[in-house]
Formats: structure tokens, sequence, C-alpha cells
């Protein structure tokens, strides 16, 4: 079990919660949800060991995205160019 802990409660008077990405996470296998012991009107959802392997992999393949979509740029004269949108 990976250590990050996602807790989210929610207040499920009324119309029944629905999240269908987290469904789609659970059923494969990134994340699982279990009653918050602390308080069992709320769930927690954790990050699976192969969720956590996903998520890596994941970052991994944006930096090397990034890297290629940068790759040659001039870093100077990009952040000359982004100053003047942000303001400096």
């Amino acid at each position: 079990m990976a250590s990050l802990a996602v807790t989210r409660r929610h207040d499920l008077t009324g119309a029944q919660w629905f999240d269908p990405e987290r469904y789609k996470l659970e059923e494969k296998g990134l994340i699982e949800r279990a009653v918050d012991p602390a308080d069992t009107r709320a769930r927690r959802l954790r990050v699976t060991d192969r969720g956590a392997e996903v998520a890596q992999r994941a970052i991994e393949v944006v930096e090397a995205a990034d890297a290629a979509f940068f790759a040659g740029t001039d870093a100077a004269a990009v952040i000359r160019t982004l100053k003047p949108l942000a303001g400096r």
C-alpha cells in the first residue's frame, strides 16, 4: 500500500454522491476506498502500490515530453517572453 492517503468527506444527505472517475480508478486497481475509522460516515481513498507506480510513470512521460518540446530553446529568451505576460 502506498503511503499517500487522501481523505475526502462527502455529505451524502439528499442525492447519492457519485464520482465516475473514482470508480474508473478503483476498477483499474489504482486506488481503493475504505471506511474512515475515525468517522464511519466518511470514506478514505488510498493510492495502491500499482497506482503509485502508474503515477510515477506518468510523471516521467510528461517530463520527457516537456524536455523534448523545449529542447533547443533559449531559457533566457523564454523567461524574457513570459515575464511581461506574468506582469513582472
